[in-house]
Order: C-alpha cells, then structure tokens, then sequence
C-alpha cells in the first residue's frame, strides 16, 4: 500500500485553488493519491515525491508553501514559556514563590504606579497593535491603496457642486494658489482619476495577475478572473471610482475571509490537539529542565504539575495521581491512577506532583493519534461536501452565462442603454463566487469532528456524522457494552453422586488454556477455593466455538459450554430456575453439574439508554450467546425493546441485517471494537467502545467511544444534527442571499459596491457560523 505524508500547506486559501491544484497534481506519476485538505492547511502525498510536488504547486501559486508539519526547534527564551504550563503556577518546591512575588510587586506602588502600568500597558498593547500592522504586507497594501482612494473620495467631494466651489476657493487661497492653468487637472478631475486608478494598481495587481496565470492555464472561471473583468468592465463605462472601490472591498473581504478561517482553524486544532509545545524532564540528581516535547524519548522521566497536561504517554512513577480525562474520554469525574498504570497524552494532572516514564514519542501518543483521526477523517467527505463542490463547478459558469445574457439581450433585443445592462451584468459578476459555501462547509464538518472529539467521540469521516445525525436504530453487544465484562462465578449446583468440588475442578481443567472472561472467572473461583486443575497430561481438547470445549482423557471424557454444546452431545441438563450465564459441567456423556456467572451491568447505563432515545434512536435491540430468559431480563431492565439470545459469533452479522431490514432508517452496532470486526464493517455505523489506547478499536469502527460508557454517545448524535443543521442553514443562507442580489442587480436596485459587500458578508457569516458548534461558542 502507498504511504501517504501529510505537510503543512500554506498561503492558499481559496478552494477553487486548492482543488486545481489537487488536479494538477494527480496527473503527475507518483502523485495520484494527491489530496489537499483546505479545513486543516494539509497536503498529503507520497513523501518520495514531495519535490515534483513543490514543483508543481510553484508553478501554479508561487506564493504557496509546502513545509513538515512537525514544529520547528524553539529558542531558549521561547523554551522559558511552557505551553502545558498553567499559568502563574509555581514549582511545588519552592512553595508558590512566584506567585507571591507577582503579588506583592503589584501591591507595593501604590495607585499611582498602578496608573503609571496601566498607561504603559495601553502604550505597550498599541506599540504591539502598530508592529503587527506594519508586518502585515498585504494590510499594508490595502491601506495605501485605501488612503488613495480616499484622497480621490475627498478631491472628488472638493471638486464639484456649488457648494463645494467655496470651499475649493478656500483651499487653494490656503496655500496662496489660484486655479489657472497650472492646476487644470483640477478643474477637470484628471487628477481624481490618477487617484482611482492609482488605488485599483495598488490593491488590484495581484488579482489581476493571478487572473492572468489562471486564464492561461486554463482556469476561466477562478474568482480573480470574474472580479478582474468586473472591475475593469466597470471602469470602461466610466465608473473608475467604483471600479477602484470595490477592488479594495475585495481584498478587505478575502483578508478578513483568510483571518476568519484561519481563527477557526486555530481554536478547531486547539480543541482537539491537547499536546503541550515543553515538557519537564527529570535528569540524574532529581533536577529539572525543560526540553520541546517532540524530543521526549522513551524511558525517560517526566515531571508534572496541578494544572498542566500530560505531554507523552507513560507509565506512573509516582505513588498514585489524580487525572481529569474528560478531554480524552468526555467523563467529567476525575480518575486515580496508581503507580505501574498507564497515563495517556492529553491527561490533566488536578491533585498534586507526578512523574511518569515515557513509553511512546509524542508523535505515537494517543492524543496524537486522536489528532490525525480528526484531521484525516476531513478527507472522507460527506455527501453534502461532494455535493457542494460539484455545484460549485456549474454554479460559477451559469452565473456567468446569466450575466453576459443580462448584458446583450436588453440593448440588442429591446433597445436599452448598454452601459447600464453591463454595469448589470458586472454586479451579478461581483457575488457570483460560492466561496462562502467551498470554505464554509468543510470547516463547518471539521468543526462537528473538533467538536465531538472533545467529548469523547472519534468520528473517523464528515460522512459517518451524517450517518450518525441520522441514527435512527441502534444493536447493542451485550458483554462489554452494557456490562462490565467482568464476570464472577456466583453459583454452584451439582447433580447427585457429584461434588461442588469435583465439578469446578473438572471445568477448570477444561479452561485452563483458554484467555476467554468466563473461563478466568472459573479459574479464579477454583483459586479462590484452593482448587487446583487436574493434570494437563495426555488430555485431548477440542474447543467448540461459540459452545464450550470437550476434554477427553484415557479413562473419562468431560464437557464444559452451554446448552446448545450439551443438546449436540445428547446430555439432558436443567433449563429452568437458572439466573445470568450458566455453564454446564458433564463427565462421560452424563449431567454433573452447573455454573451460574455474573457479569454486572455498568453503572449508569439505564441512563443512557434513556439518552439515546432522546437523542432520536428509537429501535433497539440487544444481542448476546445468553439464554432467553437472562437476556429478556437485562433488556427489560435497561428498557430496551428488543433481544437476540442464544447467538454464536458468527450469527450476530445475519441478526443485524434483519434488524436493519425492519426499517429504512440508518441503523448502527456497538461493540467492543476488537470481536466484532465483521459486525461492525456491516452497519450503516460500526461503534467501538474504550478506544483509548486500541488501535483494534480505531480500525474496526466508524465511530469510536473513548470510554468505556454509553454517554457519550448520545452527544455524539445531537453533536452531528448540530452540525448538520449549520451546515443546511450555510446552503440556504448563502444561496438565498446571493440570489436575492442577483435579482436587485438584473433590475437595476443593486450596486457592485453593495455586491462585493454582501459576497464579502455571506463568507464571514458563514464561516462565523460553521465554528458555533465548538464549546465556548454561542448557539
């Protein structure tokens, strides 16, 4: 299989763009699988051919930039400011020093050095404010080219009408001037055009140029190519002021455009990437020193702090440590975790001091891998997503052929005043890019995956949260899901002639090799009761699957499983009066005895099925190998409606396509994620529960609990209805609003500086409106 890299992308922004880009790419031998990622800025490739890439990306958009995703170095002063440092938070050996020197420093001035910081603070934030403004190039550009503008608004307003002749008088005798020949540019407004004009090159040159390079590969419908014909067509018909201003509204848009997005990208990667830039490692002698975090090497130890996160995944060192989970997991209670256990990236340390020894870099922790599941699953596009950029393709050329009917048909067909159809025309040019939808969409879908991963839920493509918005039946795995998974032996019953003894020895002898729950359970118990297994010599052992194993020796034969393994050995064992899991016991074809096993219902799971049917799921079922009448029994005390017992593994894939087959709604299993790989692949949408730390359960799923509880789930579903929800309000608001311009521009009520204004609009809100669904956000 083809290894695929992912880099960072950078200076692209425009999905037309990115997806001719995609195209050219692929065309090259070695790049077929070529995918650009605009949500999260990534390019992912065949690293062998990272250079043609470049090459032909250079080609295309020489502003673009391919570079490794990985950080690059810090300096040491950079090093100081730990990223998974709390704030303020002092090292617990030198008893809180920091902060109580921050604090007496602030005390001892007095009120007048409190105003005196308080003037350097608003000093020292505008000096910041003029820094980034002055390294901003392409605000730079735009300002000139704005005060140009200005300055022809202003001459403009000087200029002309009666009123305003007084006041040019006053002007020019300002600075002792007449208006004589020397100044006839005044008094005939070249110098207002020289102004406009000035202000189109300065804001204008890089669309056009990047007009010119799309038209020459063949791209006639890019947005530069429509707003460069615009704003040319409209100062051929002598609207050089409009022409000049709704250049710079366009690049004001595209540049709080590419702002907006790149917030939203920023506060979606910092929702779900949780790994501090420093660590805290702890050299011979018990020192400290802070090292980057992508040089944390196995074996090595780490030191943390209340309030900070676990960096690497490890093993603790310390005595026992308090942890909030909840950004990994979405449980809110906080775990104790004890020496020898293992401690996951992304963790955050509440109690007191820990030290943990490294086991995996950064880069294969498990909040890493959570990171790329939640950047990769942006590459499998819902069906809205295709959709939409299938939309786009036609949408750009029909407006197209819209506008250049509006501009002939009136004044060659009726007679009407061309310049006025093709100012028209011009105006449904300005709002005829669907970059509110090509931006908004993606990074609405890559919101709802942030989203939902914060709290516990891994959806691995935008296309299973549409599946999962839509979950209307759900099949539940009994052991694991609803229980614990931990089973106890809670009864014995023995047949006459036989003794409670006799019979837990002969179904541990026959366990003694399987790994199976049921089987520890009954080798624990013989422990616990000081029973020992018999010899393991000359025994022949068949394990019948799904049933039990049958054990035979040379002077006896013993069977350990079910009632189905009894009913095809012939042996008549009891059906009634028996609670949970029985496992029968028979020596030399004859009943000897029988096993009742527990396996206890996880706390809080009546809860949350009752969760799941607010959340819309209203078709469950249960399904298990347990008789009928414990199987009934759980289902009914968990209020589910639907039970499949008695099953071997191997059933439960024809049970969910019945159960899928009763009604036409999108139907799901949730399982353990590692048994129930086939089961899984089956359904609309396969869910693996406790996936932190299993790799088994992220490949098997589409959906993956990192806990091992139900609750999550049920924010999982009304995370994807949200998302789906803003994602249909984007379609409707951004279409509507276009096309209510549209039609003010066809019949002469619009302007193309209130064009650009709505188009510039429609991408912000939409865009504004993809990331609502992240925490801290409004609804």
């Amino acid at each position: 299989m083809e290894t695929i890299k992912k880099y960072r992308i950078e200076g692209i922004d425009c999905a037309n763009c990115a997806a001719d880009i995609e195209r050219a790419l692929q065309r090259h031998p070695g790049l077929e699988q070529a995918r650009i990622n605009l949500a999260t800025q990534t390019l992912g490739i065949n690293p062998g051919y990272l250079d043609t890439a470049r090459s032909v990306i250079a080609s295309m958009e020489p502003q673009v930039r391919v570079s490794d995703r990985r950080e690059p170095s810090r300096s040491p002063a950079e090093l100081g400011k730990t990223a998974g440092m709390s704030e303020g938070t002092a090292n617990p050996s030198r008893g809180g020093e920091q902060v109580r020197n921050a604090g007496t420093s602030e005390g001892a001035g007095g009120p007048s050095s409190a105003a005196g910081r308080g003037l350097l603070g608003v000093v020292s934030g505008l000096r910041t404010s003029l820094s980034r403004f002055f390294e901003d190039r392409e605000l730079l550009r735009l300002a000139a080219g704005g005060l140009f503008f200005l300055g022809g608004i202003i001459l403009g307003s000087v200029t002309s009408g009666a009123v305003s002749m007084a006041l040019r008088g006053s002007l020019l005798g300002l600075f002792g001037l007449q208006a004589g020949p020397g100044l006839g540019w005044l008094q005939g407004f070249t110098g207002i055009q020289a102004l406009f004009t000035t202000a189109f090159i300065i804001t204008g040159w890089p669309v056009v140029w990047s007009a010119l390079r799309n038209l020459v590969r063949g791209a006639v419908f890019d947005e530069t190519l429509l707003m460069t014909i615009a704003t040319l067509g409209a100062a051929a018909i002598g609207e050089l002021a409009e022409s000049a201003g709704v250049m710079i509204f366009y690049g004001v848009g595209e540049w709080l455009q590419d702002r907006a997005v790149n917030r939203s990208r920023q506060s979606i990667s910092a929702l779900v990437d949780l790994r501090p830039d420093t660590l805290r490692l702890v050299v011979p002698g018990g020192e400290t020193r802070t090292i980057p975090a992508s040089e944390a090497e196995p074996d090595q130890v780490i030191e943390h702090w209340p309030g900070e996160r676990i960096g690497v995944d490890g093993i603790l060192e310390s005595a026992q440590g308090s942890f909030d989970t909840s950004a990994l997991t979405g449980e809110s209670v906080p775990r104790t975790i004890r020496r020898g256990e293992e401690v996951a990236a992304g963790f955050l340390v509440t109690d007191s001091p820990v030290r943990l020894r490294v086991t995996r870099r950064v880069e294969d922790s498990a909040v890493s891998r959570i990171l790329n599941l939640v950047e990769d699953a942006t590459d499998k596009k819902a069906k809205t997503e295709r959709f939409i950029a299938r939309f786009a393709r036609i949408y750009t050329p029909l407006v197209v052929a819209a506008a250049l009917g509006v501009a002939l048909v009136p004044p060659l067909a009726f007679g009407g005043d061309l310049n006025q159809w093709v100012y028209r025309a011009l105006t449904i040019l300005v709002i005829s890019c669907p970059c509110a939808l090509v931006i908004s969409i993606p990074l609405g879908y890559f919101a709802g995956l942030g989203a939902a991963s914060r709290r516990g839920v891994l959806v691995k493509g935008a296309e299973y949260l549409d599946r999962l918005a839509s979950l209307s039946g759900l099949a539940f795995d009994k052991t694991g899901t609803l229980t614990k998974g931990v089973f106890e032996v809670r009864r014995v019953r023995v047949s006459e002639g036989f003794s409670e003894d006799g019979v837990i020895r002969m179904a541990a002898e026959a366990e003694a090799m399987s790994s199976h729950p049921i089987a520890r359970a009954i080798l624990s118990y013989a422990e616990g009761g000081g029973i020992s297994p018999g010899s393991r010599e000359e025994q022949e052992r068949t394990e019948h699957r799904g049933m039990g194993i049958t054990l035979k020796e040379q002077d006896r034969s013993i069977a350990v499983g079910n009632g189905r393994l009894m009913e095809d050995l012939g042996i008549q064992v009891p059906q009634d009066g028996l609670g949970g899991t029985v496992v029968y016991v028979a020596l030399d074809g004859r009943y000897a005895g029988v096993l009742e096993i527990d396996d206890e219902v996880k706390p809080g799971t009546w809860d949350h099925i009752q969760d799941l049917k607010r959340a819309g799921v209203s078709r469950m079922t249960m399904v298990t190998g347990d008789r009928e009448e414990p199987a009934v029994r759980m289902a009914r005390d968990l209020g589910i409606t639907g039970v499949r017992h008695s099953l071997l593994p191997e059933d439960k894939v024809s049970v969910l396509e019945g159960f899928m087959q009763e009604d036409r709604g999108t139907s799901g299993f949730i399982g353990d994620g590692i048994n129930d790989a086939p089961v899984l692949a089956r359904a609309d949408v396969g869910i693996a529960m406790g996936g932190l730390g299993s790799d088994a359960a992220i490949e098997a799923a589409d959906v993956v609990l990192m806990s091992d509880s139900l609750g999550a789930l049920g924010d999982g579903i009304r995370i994807g209805r949200q998302t789906r929800r803003i994602i249909l309000q984007n379609i409707i608001f951004a279409l509507g609003f276009k096309a209510i311009i549209m039609i003010f521009g066809i019949l002469g009520e619009a302007t193309m500086w209130q064009a650009v204004i709505a188009d510039v609009g429609v991408a912000l809100v939409a865009v504004l409106n993809s990331i609502r669904i992240l925490p801290g956000t409004r609804s």
